[in-house]
């Protein structure tokens, strides 16, 4: 008998805390904590409880209505001024599409290139916005190209955009 549904509040915890944690960081955690059962007993423990979550995710997304506007526009907010609902709109998107998830990175890569002021990154930025072939990223980033040094100096001098 294994003592693994002692930990299941914890386990919750940390799946709720960051939806990606692998399983295996999990059952080191539970195991500092006390956990003696075996390693399949936790991962058949995890993915159930994870499948419960995706479960509970889908029905509260389905009661809000999300505007594509509005969606994209919370991938470039800084995720700590995020309400519960949006992170776990981001959260859902991202983990039903690698298309999504790619491209929640190029824009967070991208607003911290404004950020930190540094054009230096803006012609690799490029190129991989246009290998991920996502038409509107990629559309950007041509468009980018098109006065590529004063998108560069702008950047660098002004932090265009960078809030």
């Amino acid at each position: 008998m294994t003592n693994m549904h002692l930990y299941d509040e914890a386990v919750s915890k940390m799946l709720d805390e960051n939806p990606r944690i692998e399983t295996k960081e999990v059952l080191e955690k539970i195991t500092e904590m006390g956990y003696k059962g075996s390693t399949t007993m936790c991962y058949e423990n995890v993915r159930k409880l994870r499948e419960g979550k995706i479960n509970n995710t889908t029905n509260q997304l389905v009661t809000i209505f999300w505007v594509p506007p509005k969606a994209s526009n919370l991938f470039y907010i800084d995720r700590r001024r995020l309400s519960k609902e949006e992170k776990l709109f981001i959260n859902t998107l991202c983990t039903e599409s690698k298309e999504i998830k790619r491209a929640a990175k190029l824009i967070r890569q991208f607003k911290s290139m404004l950020k930190k002021k540094d054009g230096s990154m803006l012609n690799a930025w490029i190129k991989n916005a246009i290998s991920s072939k996502i038409k509107e990223i990629k559309g950007f980033a041509k468009g980018l190209l098109s006065d590529f040094e004063a998108i560069e100096n702008g950047v660098n001098y002004h932090g265009v955009m960078a809030r």
